[in-house]
């Protein structure tokens, strides 16, 4: 990203950017790249975000639960039971 940064590019930029590659220690596609792509894709309105604030008041106004949205929790047992 810093080379990115000194180098002037754009986040639309970093979907194509060139990183190492070693099969053994990481994939074809860098995180770099999937903001790049993640980045393009809602400049070009293919996605929409929901930020956390957003989410706590759709909860709680009950608008998620009538919402074709899907939630996917990834957090472990343990840190949804020390809630």
């Amino acid at each position: 990203i810093a080379t990115a940064m000194m180098g002037g590019m754009t986040a639309r930029d970093l979907q194509d950017v060139e990183l190492c590659y070693a099969p053994s220690f990481g994939a074809a596609r860098d995180p770099v790249n999937f903001a790049g792509m993640i980045a393009a894709n809602i400049m070009d309105g293919l996605l929409d975000t929901l930020t956390p604030l957003e989410l706590i008041d759709s909860v709680k106004s009950g608008a998620f639960a009538s919402s074709k949205t899907t939630l996917l929790d990834v957090r472990e047992a343990a840190s949804v039971a020390a809630k």
